[in-house]
């Protein structure tokens, strides 16, 4: 008689999703200054919606130029944060 194999027992793992945050600006490499060839220190440059203040996302609002992707994130960012706009 053959040995007859159990087939194998799934599980299922659960993944948490990790999003990463929204950008307010794009990611650059700064290079510092004073260094030569491989001693010099570089680092990426970055800000999140998260570390833009309440102020500077009303100006942008506010700007004549605003592009509507960047419009769109701002009043995301307002409206999770709890405030309201009133448009005049």
């Amino acid at each position: 008689m053959a040995n007859r194999v159990s087939p194998p027992i799934l599980s299922l793992i659960i993944k948490r999703r990790e999003r990463m945050a929204e950008m307010w600006e794009k990611k650059h490499r700064v290079v510092e200054s004073g260094g030569w060839g491989r001693d010099t220190k570089s680092f990426d440059k970055f800000r999140t919606m998260a570390m833009v203040s309440k102020q500077e996302l009303i100006d942008y609002l506010n700007k004549y130029n605003a592009k509507p992707k960047m419009k769109a994130k701002a009043l995301k960012e307002l409206a999770k944060r709890g405030i309201r706009l009133v448009w005049k």
